[in-house]
Parts: C-alpha cells; structure tokens; sequence
C-alpha cells in the first residue's frame, strides 16, 4: 500500500475514534441522543471530504483545494 493511504486511513481512524469518544462525552454530559447522531454524521461527512480530498489531490497535478 502507498504511503499516502497508510497515512490517510490513520487519519480518518483518528479523527473517527475521537469523534465518536467525543459524541460519548456530550451524551454523558446531558445533551440530547439527536445532537449527539448530528455530531457523528457531520463527522463522516467531513471525514469522507477530507479523503475525497486527498485522493483527488494524488491523482491530479493541480490540488483540489
């Protein structure tokens, strides 16, 4: 596996586990189940960006961003 991919799954791995351990916490602090499921779909959504993004940058010459 290329270097890139071995660093982008660690990432979005990363940031997933600290989102979900971060949605865990505001549920134990008392905000509601719906805030705590909005959290952790805005966190995909940004985490399937961000890959989106970095795949995209490796395969053209111009970065996407």
């Amino acid at each position: 596996m290329e270097p890139l991919g071995q660093v982008t799954r660690l990432a979005v791995g990363g940031v997933a586990a600290v989102g979900l351990g971060a949605a865990l916490t505001f549920l134990a602090t008392g905000l509601t189940a719906a805030t705590v499921v909005t959290v952790i779909l805005v966190a995909v959504f940004v985490a399937a960006a961000v890959r989106f993004a970095v795949r995209r940058a490796g395969r053209t010459e111009t970065p996407y961003w």
